[in-house]
């Protein structure tokens, strides 16, 4: 509780403190956006580690939210080149060909080509797509009794729905990196891949950790009690270790995403 309450406030007051400072609201409002991340995977957390029978239509909110803070980030990075959709399409003229990110760097790509940003876009709009029709799916799974949690087998839905938000979440941050390798040149420098960093580890840790915690009860290394079943088990520590977590990338957010640079002169 102590940790989730830290990633609150802290969210909450960097989150104030931009809409107190306001002065640039086409790129602070999916800054703020972005920040809302955090908290949400905090409160979410808290109510799973607390009431883990729960935990799946509470993790609803979470996973479609995931989605929408990704694409956020990227149409920050868009706004960060133009203002419009013809600037923006503008500052990709001086571009050079780069090479895709690994696993496929022996292949290269041209940023030139008029359709390059939409492409990008749909790559990353179909993570959003995807978690809202998994996480819908998931629920209808549960309540049938077909998703088990608990469980790695093909058989279930809960293989089915880790296996294809994994390939939606990789697929959409493949494409979020190869925008940015064609265009860091054009973006302020530092920030944007500190911030693009700080929404990965959120992102990345959070998928991580459910995986290893769900591969140790197949392992029988985690196992259920009379009371809790091995799903609530693992949902409540994978709770704990996000309200940690997210702590810890709240106070990351002061320094990445911070308010300073659109303060308002006294």
């Amino acid at each position: 509780g102590l940790f989730a309450l830290v990633a609150i406030l802290v969210s909450g007051w960097l989150i104030v403190m931009h809409l107190r400072n306001w002065t640039r609201p086409a790129l602070q409002r999916h800054i703020a956006r972005i920040l809302f991340m955090v908290p949400s995977y905090a409160v979410c957390a808290f109510v799973s580690y607390r009431f883990p029978d729960y935990a799946i239509y509470i993790n609803l909110y979470r996973d479609v939210y995931e989605g929408f803070a990704v694409y956020s980030f990227f149409s920050l990075c868009l706004l960060y080149l133009g203002h419009t959709w013809d600037e923006q399409r503008e500052s990709m003229r001086g571009s050079v060909l780069q090479r895709f990110p690994p696993p496929m760097c022996c292949f290269r790509y041209d940023p030139k080509i008029p359709n390059f940003l939409l492409y990008c876009k749909l790559g990353i709009v179909q993570l959003f797509i995807l978690r809202c029709c998994t996480s819908t799916f998931t629920v209808v799974m549960n309540h049938f009794g077909v998703f088990c949690e608990a469980s790695m087998s093909w058989h279930f839905g809960h293989f089915w729905a880790v296996l294809l938000n994994s390939v939606s979440m990789g697929f959409s941050m493949f494409t979020l990196l190869s925008f940015y390798l064609a265009v860091h040149h054009d973006l302020p420098p530092g920030r944007p891949i500190y911030q693009f960093f700080a929404i990965k580890f959120v992102l990345f840790v959070s998928y991580l950790q459910m995986f290893t915690l769900t591969f140790l009860v197949g392992m029988g290394v985690i196992k259920g009690t009379d009371v809790y079943s091995p799903s609530d088990v693992i949902t409540a520590i994978a709770g704990f270790l996000t309200c940690v977590e997210m702590a810890f990338a709240a106070i990351v957010n002061c320094s990445v995403f911070s308010w300073k640079e659109f303060a308002v002169d006294d």
